[in-house]
């Protein structure tokens, strides 16, 4: 299995990786699952996590920039995907779907673990 756009963070001196802890428990239950679907061969890690989705949104959409200058970009799209799914719970609510409000509060959860000053701050300089 091929598991795509997982958020990693490399340092520039020694060049070791690792994948921030906002994500890691989530990689560990997709890998988990992934054992018990054997006919998946390839995912996006981007799909089924928002925090990693927004950065792959930002990086797509940003040129090179030193790192300093990611923690605005990042914010302001985090910030923006929690907008838009409070509205989509807000309409799940309305709708009284409470399995669509646990999904969207589930993906809430993930947004408000990786606020960009955690995950940047975690970076070996």
């Amino acid at each position: 299995m091929e598991i795509r756009h997982v958020p990693v963070l490399t340092c520039l001196s020694c060049t070791e990786s690792e994948v921030p802890m906002q994500v890691a428990d989530d990689i560990k239950k997709l890998i988990k699952k992934s054992d018990k679907e054997a006919e998946i061969k390839q995912i996006s890690f981007a799909e089924i996590h928002e925090w990693a989705d927004v950065i792959r949104q930002v990086l797509m959409n940003t040129e090179d920039q030193e790192l300093e200058e990611w923690e605005q970009p990042l914010e302001e799209a985090r910030q923006e995907r929690i907008n838009l799914l409070l509205d989509l719970y807000r309409y799940a609510s309305d709708s009284g779907d409470t399995r669509w409000m646990n999904e969207v509060e589930s993906r809430l959860k993930q947004l408000s673990m990786a606020a960009p000053d955690l995950l940047l701050s975690n970076i070996k300089r």
